[in-house]
């Protein structure tokens, strides 16, 4: 900045020789000069001041900014966090509902498969049953006699009759009737 004072003070003291300005001429024209050069100076001392006013606001701003970006940024990051291991829960709780179904699903077939399987072979149990365990002393002809016995007596063990002569049927007469 004084180079360029000194190369203008030069310069002045040069034109005011060419032309022949007086002393006085040269002077005043030196101290005007002074006073431009001063007040952009001034100028520029205030102006600086206020960039470096605006830049300290700027940067006090950004600071801030800064510190707001980071604590929204960690908000996002936890509400990320959370989210995910909603995800996470949800994910699992659809799995287990699917392998809940799966099973399910299997038991009821199997089910159905057993009932199946019993219904079928429970008449084939009982016939081999009846066929494989006959009465152990008692043979047929005893058990016929006994039978027979039971339906001829007066008094039955076996079979209770209420009425002893059958009933007749209407279409037919008595044979003691028809004769008289």
């Amino acid at each position: 900045m004084n180079r360029i004072k000194i190369v203008n003070i030069v310069a002045l003291v040069l034109i005011a020789f060419i032309f022949g300005c007086d002393e006085d001429e040269l002077l005043e024209l030196a101290k005007r000069h002074n006073l431009n050069e001063r007040e952009r100076n001034k100028i520029m001392a205030e102006l600086h001041g206020k960039v470096a006013e605006g830049s300290s606001e700027m940067v006090a701003a950004d600071a801030i900014a800064r510190k707001e970006l980071v604590t929204l940024h960690r908000e996002v990051q936890a509400e990320r966090a959370e989210f995910g291991k909603q995800r996470d829960t949800l994910e699992q709780d659809r799995k287990e509902l699917a392998a809940e179904r799966n099973r399910d699903s299997l038991t009821a077939s199997a089910m159905l498969s057993l009932g199946t399987l019993a219904a079928c072979l429970a008449p084939l149990i009982v016939c081999w049953y009846l066929l494989h365990n006959s009465p152990g002393d008692a043979d047929d002809t005893q058990v016929s006699e006994m039978f027979l016995s039971d339906l001829v007596a007066d008094q039955p063990i076996l079979l209770e009759r209420q009425n002893t002569n059958p009933p007749k049927l209407t279409h037919q007469t008595e044979p003691d009737r028809q004769e008289e």
